[in-house]
Order: C-alpha cells, then sequence, then structure tokens
C-alpha cells in the first residue's frame, strides 16, 4: 500500500451508555480539534478548517452536527477557553421515537484532520440535569480501513496523508440549552502569598472538572489541566518556566511516521475575564510549538504576563504576526509574553503519556478545591511548572520574585 498518495483515513466508535444512569435527557458530543496545521506556518492554525466529514447517530436518529463558526478570540473573556481549538458539536434529546436508555449504543464517525490533537467528549445529561461526560482520544478510536490510526505509534501519522478534501457542510451554532452552555469557568480556591513571589500551581479537583469539562479526565477521576488560584494576587508581572515535553507538531515538518510522545500538545492560558467593551490582546495563549522556538540549552522555555499595555507596546516594536505573542529579552531569560491575567493561568496537556514522569496522573488528586493542595516538585520533579510573580517596575528593574535575570533560575520553592 502506498501510503502517502491514500485518502486520510476515517474513525468510528460506538459509545454504550452507561447502566448506572436513570432518566436520560440527552446526549451531546463535542468534537475538539487542537492546532489546525493549516498552511504549516506558525499562525496556520489562524486559517478556516474546513467543515470535517462527522456523523453520530442513536438507532434511526442522525445529530445535527454544527461548526463553532465564531471567532477564535470570542473566547478571550471567558475564562475558561482555548483559542487554538476548532469544535464541532451536536445534540439528540430523548424522545418518543429515540428513547436513551441504559444500554443503547452512540455510533460516532468521521475523517481524521491534520491537527496536532484530536478528542471527543460525548456528554450525558440524565436525572436533575446532571452531566456525566468522557473523552476519547483520537488514539483509541477503531480507523478505517482497520490497523491505520494515524494517532497509533508506528503508523503514518495523518501529515503522511494528504489534507482531506472532502468535507461536510456544518450548520452554524445555534443557542440552545446544552450541557456545553450550562458549563461554568474554573472553580477557585485561594491562594498563598509567599515573600519570594512563587505561585502555587494546582491541578483541577474532581469536582471542579466535572463541572468546567476540560478535556482530558484520568482514571484517578482528575483533569489534565493545571491552573492557578489568580484572583487576589498582588502582582503586575510574571514569569513562568516550563521543561516543555517532546510533542508532535513542534515545527513546520512534523513526524510523517507518529512516534512516542511525551504529550500531544502543552499550552499555557493567560485568562483576562473583562467585559466585551474593554480590549484585550488578540491571543490569549502559547503553545508547544511555539515554546520550541526560544527553548534554552536544557529544555526550559519561558513566558511572561505582563500588563496589555505593555505587550501591545512589543507587538508595535516588533511588528509580529497578528495573535503571536511578542518575544521578551529579559537578561538570561527569554519568551513569548501574554498579558496580564485578571482571572486565572492554566497548562493544558492535550494526550499525556502515562509513562511521562511530567504527566498529572503522577500528582495527588483532590476532591474539591478546599481540598487541593499545590503541584510539587516531589512528585513531577524537573517537570514542575515554575512561576513568580512580582511588580512591574521590580521586572523593570530586573527582578521577579526569586528570579533575578543576570543570574541562574533559584532552586524550586516546592
Amino acid at each position: 500500500m502506498k501510503v502517502y498518495d491514500t485518502e486520510m483515513p476515517s474513525f468510528k466508535f460506538d459509545y454504550i451508555l452507561p447502566s448506572d444512569l436513570y432518566d436520560i435527557k440527552s446526549v451531546e458530543t463535542m468534537f475538539r480539534f487542537n492546532n489546525f496545521f493549516g498552511d504549516g506556518s506558525i499562525n496556520g492554525w489562524l486559517q478556516p478548517m474546513p467543515d470535517p466529514e462527522l456523523s453520530v447517530s442513536i438507532g434511526s436518529e442522525q445529530m445535527i452536527i454544527y461548526a463553532d463558526d465564531q471567532e477564535y478570540n470570542s473566547g478571550g473573556s471567558m475564562g475558561n477557553s482555548d483559542q487554538f481549538c476548532r469544535i464541532s458539536w451536536g445534540i439528540i434529546d430523548a424522545s418518543e421515537n429515540t428513547p436513551l436508555n441504559p444500554g443503547t449504543t452512540v455510533s460516532i464517525s468521521g475523517r481524521f484532520q491534520q491537527v496536532s490533537y484530536f478528542s471527543l467528549a460525548v456528554y450525558i445529561v440524565y436525572g436533575d440535569d446532571l452531566i456525566r461526560y468522557v473523552t476519547i482520544r483520537a488514539k483509541d478510536m477503531t480507523a478505517v480501513p482497520p490497523g491505520l490510526n494515524p494517532y497509533t505509534e508506528g503508523n503514518p501519522s495523518v501529515f503522511a496523508y494528504p489534507a482531506p478534501q472532502k468535507t461536510d457542510k456544518l450548520l452554524p451554532t445555534k443557542l440552545i440549552k446544552n450541557a456545553l452552555t450550562r458549563q461554568q469557568p474554573v472553580t477557585q480556591g485561594e491562594s498563598n502569598i509567599y515573600e519570594n513571589g512563587w505561585v502555587d500551581i494546582y491541578r483541577i479537583d474532581r469536582l471542579t472538572g466535572t463541572t468546567g469539562s476540560p478535556d482530558g479526565m484520568e482514571a484517578d477521576g482528575c483533569a489534565d489541566y493545571y491552573i492557578t488560584y489568580h484572583d487576589d494576587l498582588p502582582y503586575s508581572a510574571f514569569i513562568f518556566r516550563i521543561k516543555v515535553p517532546d510533542t508532535f507538531v513542534k515545527n513546520g515538518s512534523p513526524d510523517k511516521i507518529y512516534g512516542s510522545y511525551q504529550c500531544s500538545e502543552y499550552i499555557i492560558s493567560s485568562y483576562q475575564t473583562r467585559p466585551a467593551s474593554v480590549p484585550i490582546l488578540p491571543y490569549w495563549e502559547t503553545c508547544s510549538r511555539q515554546m520550541y522556538e526560544n527553548i534554552d540549552d536544557n529544555g526550559y522555555a519561558y513566558v511572561f504576563l505582563l500588563s496589555d499595555e505593555y505587550v501591545q507596546s512589543l507587538i508595535e516594536e516588533q511588528q509580529t504576526p497578528y495573535a503571536t505573542p511578542p518575544i521578551v529579552s529579559w537578561g538570561n531569560f527569554k519568551g513569548p509574553a501574554l498579558g496580564l491575567p485578571t482571572r486565572h493561568v492554566s497548562i493544558r496537556l492535550r494526550g499525556p503519556s502515562e509513562n511521562w514522569a511530567g504527566a498529572p496522573i503522577n500528582t495527588a488528586c483532590y476532591f474539591t478545591p478546599i481540598d487541593n493542595q499545590p503541584l510539587t516538585a516531589e512528585a513531577l520533579g524537573e517537570w514542575l511548572p515554575e512561576l513568580y510573580g512580582d511588580t512591574f517596575a521590580n521586572f523593570l528593574n530586573g527582578n521577579i520574585g526569586a528570579v533575578s535575570n543576570d543570574q541562574p533560575w533559584p532552586e524550586s520553592h516546592s
């Protein structure tokens, strides 16, 4: 078989409604396509992605699939949106013709796309508007033809095939009350204040994960998602240090044979929950591909969180492409600049390998925000994300908490 000349494989997955649910009101699906490759440039994700071929059915009832037709930056002030993620979704309500009973099969199919990470979430609304959901990652889907899942190690990847040409025309998003619109922003806890400017980072707790709907849930019931409890911190400048994992798409020439990656995608978000009338920067995230461009000799990347006005001045000075963070050169440290968060900072780990020492499954899973405890170097070692904050004046003078721009990075606070 000459793989490179053939059509992109399709996928299928049969989901069985759980036997312990009652009074099921609806089944909803969300297809997440992360970091569309487009023309392969660093800003390829901004290009329009053709509506993918997607199908969901329960018996003879065919789900209508809707495209997320809003501009990506409409999520900039929502406090939990991923700018790099394209979403398609649909819903089937229980009816006389389509009873939604435990044991019913939901048949899902479609075509893989040229993206760094792809997943499907199935939401079941039952009882007194309770929600249960499951995430199915691309690697766990059945490929058609069999055995050619492009997200399986050793198989031709999505970049070994021509980009899909055949598409479905999806309907624009409609405003309905469903599980997706009922989602709440990430629940906030309390932050400790440290003299050295250290900022605690937490794995999302189990309760928040069931209401905020992050992308991936691990076997312990907690999410592949880290956050800060950030509203009450007295800082106007931050610096992140992250050991960047080996990811699928690191540049404009991704692997044509899918490899063994520590994480499919790694994204840092700085959320600004502001009224729509208040201008914000045209981006609020940076992804692992952008971080790779400024990684240091030891594999670390640095991300700055600074005032919108200051970041905008860097954009104008550097003439950076639209929605691309400018680069801060700050003594020994260099990296992209995001705006100053007004809610929280998050780290999204898309498809982390269970064999990776930095995977969230290696950290404790707490039940509620009140119970939650910060990530530690004991659990994650060199993969612990580190964040320090300080005043903007101190940043200009070369210091952010314990970090000095003319000194090596300090020993971990954790």
